[in-house]
């Protein structure tokens, strides 16, 4: 299956003095890419995880894909407490599970799109992915973030969605040292951790031209500095994510 893409696009975020963006960015033009989007489920108590948080960092200097790292909390009884770790990760990963009807998740795993479920590790299987994958240019929605609204508009949707994700990641590399558990004694360099991922559900898009948020659920998101913003448009089946139909992403 082919998936349509849009390589950049750009458009002015305008902003008030304080909210999603600090008033150093308020008139900057920046810009937004839509990208193929590489979700990493990962563990410093998973002795097997560190070739994968390795791999997610070279996949980050490639232009087209957006690796990002939720860390897990299920693995914190083994001795060591993920210090990027959150429930709410662990039940993303439980929710991608239950949309393909599994009972199986694990670290390290990858899911490319929403659609393509790997062990993160496994370098060659990924990557061919990622090569076969469509970058054919799609429909540029014009994106505004302000004090306290989001706004999304565009002339051609994008392939069905009923959810945006609004997701923070902090795009600096983290050197952990990690003092017990299964990686006990080692350094371990994380990069691209989710910091935050917000649900912000809409009408079946399939007609929609426009879409809006307000309020305080946008004026609580906040957008810290030395973060990234992506924007993850999916498709769920009922309350469980199943297919990613966009991704576009930019600094806070």
């Amino acid at each position: 299956m082919k998936i349509t893409r849009l390589t950049t696009m750009k458009f002015l975020v305008l902003a008030l003095m304080s909210g999603l963006i600090s008033s150093a960015v308020l008139s900057q033009e920046r810009i937004w890419k839509s990208v193929i989007l590489a979700e990493f489920f990962t563990s410093q108590g998973c002795n097997t995880c560190p070739p994968a948080d390795d791999f997610l960092l070279e996949l980050d200097t490639r232009k087209e894909v957006l690796p990002i790292a939720y860390h897990v909390d299920y693995w914190d009884y083994l001795g060591w407490k993920d210090t990027f770790g959150d429930k709410k990760f662990s039940d993303r990963q439980r929710d991608y599970a239950r949309g393909i009807s599994s009972t199986r998740y694990y670290t390290p795993q990858v899911i490319i799109d929403g659609q393509y479920h790997l062990v993160g590790s496994h370098r060659n299987k990924v990557n061919k992915i990622l090569h076969n994958l469509d970058h054919q240019a799609s429909s540029a929605p014009e994106i505004s973030l302000g004090e306290e609204t989001l706004n999304i508009s565009w002339n051609s949707p994008p392939a069905e969605f009923d959810t945006v994700f609004f997701v923070l990641i902090d795009s600096r590399t983290h050197n952990v040292q990690i003092n017990a558990g299964e990686n006990r004694g080692k350094v371990i360099p994380y990069g691209n951790v989710v910091t935050d991922i917000i649900e912000l559900p809409v009408r079946s898009s399939n007609q929609l031209g426009n879409i809006q948020w307000g309020g305080s659920v946008i004026a609580n998101l906040g957008c810290p500095k030395d973060h990234n913003v992506a924007l993850i448009f999916q498709q769920k089946n009922g309350k469980y994510p199943v297919q990613v139909t966009d991704t576009f992403y930019s600094t806070c």
